[in-house]
């Protein structure tokens, strides 16, 4: 960082704003990024949840298996709210 600034031929106070300036843009950018990459993982659990939902009815339709009880709680909490 030092290196970009020295060109410039800032006092030390204009200095301070530049860097600080330039981390909470650094900061901003980098806490967009992650809430897409929140935004697309939630949207995949979605997804793998309801597949696993559509295995286990397939499941229950074609065997005797009571599947059930071996879910874990938040899946049964979901397949318990898709019925």
């Amino acid at each position: 960082m030092a290196e970009q600034i020295l060109p410039l031929n800032l006092k030390a106070k204009e200095q301070q704003l530049y860097v600080n300036k330039k981390t909470r843009q650094a900061l901003t950018n980098t806490n967009k990024n992650l809430r897409t990459q929140i935004d697309e993982l939630e949207s995949q659990l979605h997804q793998n949840t309801e597949t696993l939902i559509d295995i286990i009815e397939e499941v229950k339709l074609r065997t005797n298996l009571k599947v059930d009880h071996l879910l874990a709680p938040h899946l049964l909490k979901k397949y318990l709210s898709f019925k």
